[in-house]
């Protein structure tokens, strides 16, 4: 990965400890076999990345929003957390160019 996973975290903000799982993150399990046949998908890295997004989401919204009651926070998750939001945010930091 090297100078691509660089250019990743810096475009992140993030060091990744542990660059093998984001290989693994942003395979498609189609492609996902390594040379001895075994398949390494990422889906269950997805399923995870889903809850932690989740939390992440809901943590943000609470502490910035501490007078709102749980509809009106769910609404708020729903417009984050939903596809289109999230295509906004992976074209604006140019991920494409990462995978």
């Amino acid at each position: 990965m090297g100078e691509r996973l660089d250019c990743l975290e810096k475009t992140l903000g993030h060091r990744f400890s542990q660059p093998q799982f984001l290989r693994q993150a942003l395979t498609h399990s189609s492609t996902a076999r390594d040379r001895a046949g075994r398949e390494f998908t990422n889906e269950r890295l997805e399923f995870l990345g889903d809850r932690v997004l989740g939390l992440a989401v809901a943590d943000q919204l609470c502490e910035r929003f501490p007078g709102e009651d749980e509809g009106a926070l769910a609404r708020r998750f729903t417009a984050l957390a939903r596809r289109e939001a999230l295509a906004r945010v992976a074209t604006d930091i140019d991920l494409a160019r990462h995978i």
